[in-house]
């Protein structure tokens, strides 16, 4: 939407700085989950598998336009990584958006987690409010929660042992 306001405002002979300036900002986020993800995994993620909850750009649809888990993915694989990816409806849009990059589509959000390293959450679908940590704990090599909804409290993740980074918090 932003892209097209400065489509329209430019076709308008107009420059449009302040939508030019949430465009860039809009452009920095989507590597925030990538920022992180090197910062505790370094940049060579060669052996390691990542859960991605959430492809889809908002929950409740399957827009993949714009979705930040395309540039995570895309920096995941570009760095050696694995992902196994999940989402409640946007698989095929993904598999179109993401059509030249290995990714395992999973089922559901557990069989997601079966072995990987860390799970990063992206769309914050109403599936994921409230998962079951013991469960995920049994299925996850490594208990690391990047959450790029701010949707826990870090109180609550560190009950259930895992390591949490959220977005704005370093």
């Amino acid at each position: 939407d932003v892209k097209a306001l400065i489509n329209i405002a430019e076709s308008a002979g107009y420059s449009p700085k302040l939508v030019g300036a949430v465009e860039k900002v809009n452009n920095h986020q989507k590597n925030i989950l990538s920022k992180k993800l090197f910062q505790k995994f370094g940049k060579d993620l060669s052996g390691k598998t990542f859960a991605v909850w959430g492809l889809s750009f908002k929950p409740g649809t399957d827009d993949m336009r714009e979705a930040p888990s395309i540039n995570l993915i895309h920096s995941i694989v570009k760095s050696g990584g694995k992902v196994n990816a999940y989402d409640p409806k946007s698989t095929a849009q993904a598999k179109f958006y993401l059509n030249n990059v290995e990714v395992n589509y999973c089922e559901d959000k557990y069989t997601a987690l079966k072995d990987v390293d860390a799970i990063i959450l992206v769309t914050e679908w109403k599936e994921f409010r409230s998962p079951d940590f013991t469960k995920m704990s049994e299925l996850m090599n490594g208990k690391v929660l990047i959450d790029g909804r701010n949707q826990f409290s870090q109180e609550q993740i560190n009950q259930h042992g895992f390591e949490y980074f959220q977005i704005g918090v370093k």
